[in-house]
């Protein structure tokens, strides 16, 4: 498969740097203990990439990543506050480039002698490789603000507000440009200890497109497994259960009746050996029914990463 050709966004590195420094605060020479940087190698195997319904040939994309993360403890301003900025490169095989930049918060306190935290993600990718609903490969520039709130309302459960903010715009097709935005929550069960830690979670949101066509409501059930085997071994499993319904009632339009129903697997594995280096390793499947044939596919993804801890 050749190369395929689009426009790319240019970002200036020097901005980035800046960036990074910013969000570690400008007293970061004085403080060098609260400075931790967190450079991150991964390659990620996609079969199926571009979602080939039944006997179609498929398209399997290789990729790579460097991500450099740098956080910084802000105890001064509150107790129990993580700031952090994020830079990242990923490079597929046939397609272009994808930087990203991304800046977070974590705040973990007690308030009345009950556990609370807070976690927010702002992250803006470019020239982001997307397959759409129309059917159609094209980049897109994505920015995308999530977060959680979590209580520990007992010392056994765990409950927890969830949303996720999505907006994204197409280099070639623009009547395909959404905006996302989904809202739920999980409760997490605890009384297991660190070994063994289910959680059920529950989302809903909807999906609006320039065009109209592309507008959709969906519904999603979460069930994740998380285990701290040892303290150097972390296993997490998510099942997640999506239905997604179209409101177009435009009869020649192509989404037009149409419902999907979505399987998803996830699992990954953190594996730390000595003070430095941190193993992941990722795997996925996707497994994807609708009334409209041309989206029945299944797609997997398969990735090894090494992180430093410095």
């Amino acid at each position: 498969m050749g190369r395929i050709s689009m426009k790319r966004n240019r970002i200036r590195w020097p901005a980035v740097v800046l960036f990074l420094l910013i969000t570690t605060g400008g007293e970061a020479a004085e403080e060098k203990e609260k400075i931790e940087i967190q450079p991150r190698f991964s390659t990620l195997y996609h079969a199926n990439f571009l979602q080939a319904t039944g006997g179609a040939p498929e398209t399997n994309v290789w990729a790579s990543a460097v991500e450099a993360r740098i956080q910084r403890k802000l105890d001064k301003y509150r107790k129990g506050l993580l700031a952090y900025g994020l830079a990242e490169q990923t490079t597929y095989s046939a397609l272009n480039a994808s930087p990203s930049l991304g800046v977070g918060f974590e705040l973990r306190e007690k308030f009345r002698g009950t556990p609370h935290s807070l976690r927010l993600l702002a992250r803006r990718r470019f020239n982001r490789p997307a397959f759409f609903i129309g059917d159609e490969l094209d980049t897109s520039d994505i920015f995308r603000v999530n977060g959680e709130y979590a209580r520990r309302q007992t010392p056994e459960y765990e409950l927890k507000g969830l949303f996720d903010y999505y907006r994204q715009s197409y280099e070639m097709t623009k009547r395909t440009n959404n905006t996302t935005f989904f809202w739920g929550g999980a409760v997490r069960y605890r009384g297991f200890g660190y070994r063994f830690s289910p959680e059920l979670g529950f989302r809903r949101g909807r999906q609006d497109t320039a065009d109209d066509d592309g507008d959709y409501s969906q519904k999603e059930l979460l069930v994740t497994v998380r285990s701290v085997v040892t303290p150097t071994i972390y296993l997490s499993v998510r099942y997640r259960y999506r239905t997604r319904n179209y409101d177009t009632n435009i009869p020649r339009s192509r989404n037009f009746d149409r419902r999907d129903n979505r399987h998803a697997w996830r699992a990954l594995a953190t594996i730390r050996t000595g003070e430095l280096l941190v193993w992941d390793v990722y795997f996925s499947r996707e497994n994807a029914d609708s009334l409209r044939l041309t989206r029945v596919f299944v797609t997997t993804s398969l990735g090894f990463g090494v992180r430093l801890l410095l």
